[in-house]
């Protein structure tokens, strides 16, 4: 299968992994999770870029999930949240950087 978009990379993940409980483009105030997972008692938030440096590394995926506050809408659940960052690099196509905080 051929990824042309981001959207279409957690599409992919979420039809390989086949999990209940997995939402992509999960809508919230104050934008849009790439995808979220409820698995096990524990929320998992992931944003996913693509980037285009040399190095293939940015470091800015897991603070946009901080800064958009995409966790507030879980918080209720009171189960732990782990924000996980995904970067891909444009030019390897394969992950080149991964940061998880649990809050």
């Amino acid at each position: 299968m051929k990824i042309n978009k981001l959207s279409d990379t957690s599409k992919a993940l979420q039809s390989s992994i086949s999990l209940e409980g997995a939402t992509t483009e999960d809508v919230t105030n104050y934008g849009c999770i790439d995808m979220t997972v409820l698995f096990n008692g524990n929320v998992y938030i992931f944003e996913f870029k693509v980037n285009k440096t040399k190095s293939g590394i940015n470091g800015k995926t897991l603070q946009q999930i901080k800064d958009r506050n995409y966790a507030d809408k879980y918080q209720a659940r009171n189960e732990p949240i782990h924000l996980i960052g995904v970067e891909f690099s444009k030019n390897n196509r394969n992950i080149v950087g991964f940061e998880v905080e649990t809050v």
